[in-house]
């Protein structure tokens, strides 16, 4: 692949980030978030432009959500599938 293309698919990623109604996060090891897109901030009833600064992810996800992580090993990858029941 050339430059071209990686930038091409940098920013179609880029791209279906923000503007996924999925709920798409990032943490860092502390646990505290450091992004949220929209499709998050909407689900969780948070502003666009509110701080994320303090927040952890485990103050952003529902709780049955949590219960769900828990029975994922702490995967919170693994939610998404559960509650659409895949």
């Amino acid at each position: 692949m050339n430059a071209m293309s990686h930038t091409i698919d940098r920013e179609k990623f880029i791209d279906l980030v923000l503007h996924s109604k999925d709920f798409i996060a990032l943490a860092d090891h502390y646990g505290r978030i450091t992004f949220m897109n929209r499709g998050g901030r909407q689900m969780i009833g948070i502003g666009e432009f509110d701080d994320l600064h303090e927040m952890t992810f485990t103050d952003s996800v529902p709780l049955e959500w949590q219960e769900l992580a828990g029975h994922a090993k702490g995967d919170f990858r693994c939610v998404r599938y559960h509650l659409r029941g895949c």
